[in-house]
């Protein structure tokens, strides 16, 4: 299996069998008429037919809607995995419920070809519901083939989530946020994640085998220089810098 990164916090889990992205950020995203993106999308989501696409949250750099709605014009076999308080997104732009796998804080779900899914809340910047009771942040654990891959989407870090990681057992890859926060970008209305500091010692913390760094270089006005990451991780956790379309493993 490889795993290609496609910016930002997206991922591709590519082998024979079947296909998974993870918020893939595939169009253009625009504020006020200008677009937000530092790199143009890295392929055409009409050009791909994944057999599972997740979406952690539905903030535009984690469930782009322009993205999910022409992956699933183009390719009818994808399955859409959300969070539970995402779905009407989804319905809304024309993807078909029978198409859509709910997901929720605690969930474990089996998928195809034996690929084991668990969902936990995160904090971004709260844990919280709707007012229906609905999750609307989540992170995934997939275990395919033995390992085990946690994406924490975006977050900050919390006794509750931490319990979560915990409760997994074993995590061999990590991809977690590095951007950080401040008050710039908080009046700027970007809620912001972990810093990369932050990050290393949650992995530190956790003992995960290979810590994959997300969230720096896709949107402008909120990166990290990914030097700070390296400067923190070098010589004490082994990791991996995703780079475009390239197999982190």
């Amino acid at each position: 299996m490889e795993i290609r990164f496609l910016g930002q916090c997206g991922f591709w889990f590519r082998c024979d069998e079947f296909d998974i992205m993870i918020d893939p950020v595939l169009a253009d995203m625009v504020d006020n008429g200008v677009s937000i993106r530092n790199y143009p999308p890295v392929i055409n989501p009409a050009d791909v037919s994944p057999t599972y696409v997740l979406c952690t949250h539905d903030h535009i750099d984690h469930l782009n809607v322009d993205t999910v709605k022409a992956i699933a014009e183009h390719s009818k076999k994808t399955l859409f995995v959300v969070p539970k308080g995402c779905v009407p997104i989804l319905t809304d732009i024309g993807i078909e419920e029978e198409r859509i796998v709910p997901a929720y804080d605690g969930c474990s779900l089996t998928l195809e070809h034996g690929i084991k899914l668990k969902a936990f809340s995160t904090a971004h910047p709260t844990h919280s519901v709707d007012e229906n009771g609905l999750d609307h942040n989540l992170g995934y654990a997939l275990t395919i083939n033995g390992r085990q891959y946690v994406h924490l989407g975006d977050t900050y870090r919390t006794g509750r989530m931490f319990k979560s990681l915990t409760d997994l057992g074993k995590i061999d890859i990590l991809f977690s946020p590095i951007n950080g926060r401040d008050e710039e970008r908080e009046s700027r209305g970007i809620i912001g994640n972990l810093s990369s500091a932050q990050t290393l010692e949650l992995a530190l913390d956790l003992k995960v085998r290979l810590l994959v760094p997300t969230h720096f270089d896709m949107v402008k006005g909120n990166t990290e220089r990914i030097e700070n990451f390296t400067a923190l991780a070098q010589g004490r956790i082994k990791y991996a810098i995703p780079l475009l379309m390239q197999d982190i493993l």
